[in-house]
């Protein structure tokens, strides 16, 4: 499936997210034509902080609120596995695009979903996401000066240089969400004891004009 939304197939909305994820801010921002991003728990550090060390994952929970507009797309992060060439991944760097790929595909099979729901207040139960498979073969990111995550990565990566990769994903792309409050949560597990878990709750409201962060 890579169906059009805005212009777009999915997998230009896959390196949209990754180029999100390397930009200055991860907040949303309510920028002309901005949709609402969501992201799991990132945050490596090297162990003992020593440069160099082996990275261990010291959160893996990431919780946000925010509040959109009824006419807001949101993009769902479920499970995504992104390399870059000339990356140092735990099997050997990574010098082509093929390699790339090859080392995307083997962390994706290994990685499992371990829960993908939405919840509106309201309502009783959570509904299962529908998750969608979807690949960039072809993923270019500029890492912003200021990034914010860039050394959070299992991969930490440099501020302000120009990075070519690809990309596989689970998620989900909810056009628009009627008014409501709803609570998005994910978690997933993967390769080398990776673990993340995301909770958003989304306030969806219909005179929202300034940006509002909690």
């Amino acid at each position: 499936m890579d169906e059009n939304f805005m212009g777009m197939t999915l997998s230009n909305w896959l390196g949209e997210w990754v180029q999100w994820l390397h930009g200055a801010t991860v907040e949303y921002g309510r920028q002309p034509g901005e949709i609402l991003h969501t992201r799991g728990g990132l945050s490596y550090e090297y162990s003992g902080g020593v440069m160099g060390a082996t990275r261990i994952q010291n959160v893996t929970k990431h919780t946000e609120m925010v509040e959109i507009a009824n006419n807001i797309p949101v993009y769902i992060n479920i499970l995504t596995s992104f390399y870059f060439i000339g990356e140092n991944h735990p099997r050997a760097t990574l010098a082509t695009l093929n390699e790339v790929m090859a080392a995307c595909n083997d962390d994706f099979v290994r990685s499992k979903v371990e829960s993908a729901t939405i919840k509106e207040k309201n309502d009783k139960s959570a509904t299962q996401l529908n998750k969608v498979l979807v690949r960039s073969n072809d993923v270019s990111v500029r890492v912003h000066p200021d990034s914010l995550l860039a050394q959070s990565f299992e991969m930490p990566v440099e501020r302000g240089v120009d990075l070519k990769g690809c990309a596989i994903s689970y998620m989900c792309l909810i056009k628009k969400l009627p008014l409501g409050e709803y609570t998005v949560k994910t978690s997933n597990s993967g390769v080398r004891g990776y673990k993340s878990e995301s909770e958003y709750t989304i306030k969806v409201k219909s005179n929202i004009t300034n940006p509002i962060f909690f």
